[in-house]
């Protein structure tokens, strides 16, 4: 699964450059740039573009990089800070997981890079995937389950934790957040379909009402997710 990126920077030739590296990075793949920081904060808030990596400048016209992060830290994107000056950089790494220097190589990319990558894979402490195999992490110390993941029915978020609904009727809980979850597990069958739930598209059994059936569970779909959600349903359906 590629990682979306965008770019909110008001320098257009950073933009080309960064741009460049994002088309040429095989696992990123690149949403678009807007140098316009108030309409970047609107777009994101009303949840109009929903990049998984923001590369955020720190020091533009009407919005400073670290408020304009303060305001949208609730929506979980993994966020880049980009700059002329290193003298930010210990408040930036409050709210970003990574921070370029405008005089940054390649290497310096590929190490951020690897940050976020960390970051939406839950870190080996969590979750592993090989194949259709799943390994999460137990409340345990050190514990993990090992599914099918055609076996998990669905999964039910709350707060850093998820509960994995088996086929068998047994639940799981599992200390890595639905939102980290469902970066990993969308492109293997999984969907989104409200705030608190994702859903095995392989087993559902209807969908009617903004509702889904799942098993014996009628599982709520939301406003936000309703219309991706029968899109997919229908793409995975169709011969």
């Amino acid at each position: 699964m590629k990682l979306s990126c965008l770019i909110v920077d008001d320098q257009k030739w950073f933009i080309e450059l960064l741009e460049g590296i994002i088309i040429k990075t095989e696992d990123l793949l690149y949403l678009g740039c807007e140098t316009d920081e108030t309409k970047a904060l609107e777009m994101l808030l009303e949840k109009k573009i929903r990049p998984d990596v923001l590369f955020l400048d720190i020091m533009m016209d009407n919005i400073n990089g670290i408020d304009f992060a303060k305001r949208i830290k609730h929506l979980g994107f993994a966020i880049v800070f980009v700059t002329s000056s290193r003298e930010h950089a210990i408040e930036a790494f409050k709210y970003g997981l990574a921070y370029l220097v405008k005089s940054f190589d390649r290497k310096d990319f590929n190490e951020a890079m690897d940050k976020v990558r960390w970051y939406f894979c839950g870190g080996v402490e969590e979750l592993k995937l090989e194949k259709e195999i799943l390994s999460i992490k137990l409340g345990i110390r050190g514990k993990f389950l090992t599914l099918k993941l055609d076996d998990i029915m669905m999964i039910k978020g709350s707060s850093n934790y998820s509960k994995l609904v088996l086929r068998s009727g047994k639940v799981h809980t599992a200390y890595i957040s639905l939102r980290k979850l469902e970066r990993r597990l969308f492109a293997l069958g999984f969907f989104r379909v409200h705030k608190t739930y994702m859903v095995n598209l392989k087993l559902i059994g209807a969908v009617s009402n903004k509702s889904v059936v799942v098993g014996k569970e009628i599982i709520p779909i939301s406003n936000t997710y309703y219309i991706h959600f029968i899109n997919e349903v229908i793409k995975k359906t169709l011969p």
